[in-house]
């Protein structure tokens, strides 16, 4: 008889990525924005990656799995 693997949970990872969330959108050239919150000068997203690389509004609506 076999024993039985534990399933590995693999937490609450969350991404910031079109497929996964539908507030992230790419606007080309690796940056993507957050429609889920305006920003502070009244722009209607958030920029959360920029040239692929994540900025500090990077996972802020928390909605991707």
């Amino acid at each position: 008889m076999s024993k039985r693997r534990a399933k590995r949970m693999l937490g609450d990872r969350r991404i910031c990525d079109p497929a996964c969330c539908d507030h992230c959108e790419y606007i080309g050239e690796g940056d993507f924005i957050c429609d889920n919150f305006p920003d502070d000068q009244g722009n209607p997203a958030i920029l959360v990656m920029s040239d692929w690389e994540p900025t500090e509004n990077y996972l802020k609506c928390k909605t991707g799995v």
